[in-house]
């Protein structure tokens, strides 16, 4: 059985853990557009000026999935974790550019007992993300399933 680093005992209501250095490019930023989310502001630069965004962004799907690929290299890899049960809120607060490096703080707001989940709890967390100059470009809440150390 695999040892972890971090199990639902780990996890304390209050507690805040700062996390991510990812560097969005714009490569990033068109060839995920391109595929998942093709708005032209995403993807034209030209677009991008005449729209509320004045300037290329990344889709808010693309800064979910930074944020996912941050939550995972910062301790979901290293979590007895069976999984998001899911995500309440999620909010794009400004727009994500090429050349900003994101990361997050992560607050813990909530762990309990999952009933009938056999020797799991439930730890809500909500998550800000911000650029490098410390501007919150996103937040999202969600609830993650966590082994008990213990197993029990």
């Amino acid at each position: 059985m695999r040892q972890y680093k971090y199990y639902f005992e780990d996890f304390t209501e209050g507690d805040v853990f700062t996390f991510g250095s990812k560097e969005v490019t714009r490569e990033e930023v068109i060839d995920f557009a391109s595929e998942y989310d093709p708005q032209p502001f995403h993807l034209d630069d030209d677009a991008a000026e005449k729209s509320l965004f004045r300037g290329l962004s990344s889709s808010g799907w693309h800064n979910c999935a930074m944020l996912m690929e941050m939550m995972c290299g910062g301790f979901l890899n290293d979590t007895a974790s069976r999984g998001f049960r899911g995500f309440e809120e999620v909010r794009w607060m400004q727009p994500v550019r090429p050349g900003y490096v994101l990361h997050v703080k992560r607050r813990c707001v909530a762990a309990a007992p999952a009933a009938g989940s056999n020797g799991a709890g439930t730890v809500k967390f909500e998550f800000d993300v911000f650029n490098q100059d410390d501007l919150q470009v996103m937040k999202a809440t969600g609830e993650l399933l966590v082994d008990h150390r213990t197993g029990a």
